[in-house]
């Protein structure tokens, strides 16, 4: 992440939970959001997902809000 050769957006994703996804999903399109993944079930955790990049290029996942098993 410091070496300014590399593209940005190369090798960082975040992933975000929320029990708002829809809305969030309505309004990344709204705004003009480059949509990289529609929503999909993520066979992992079963739940629904969707990514987008942000303005730098880095990938941002939103999931549907789930608990961790341990």
């Amino acid at each position: 992440m410091t070496n300014p050769g590399i593209t940005s957006g190369n090798g960082f994703m975040l992933y975000f939970r929320t029990e708002n996804m829809d809305a969030i999903y309505k309004s990344a399109l709204g705004e003009g959001w480059k949509i990289e993944e529609d929503i999909q079930l993520n066979p992992g955790p079963m739940k629904r997902e969707f990514s987008l990049r942000d303005p730098d290029g880095y990938f941002l996942t939103t999931s549907e809000f789930h608990e961790f098993e341990k």
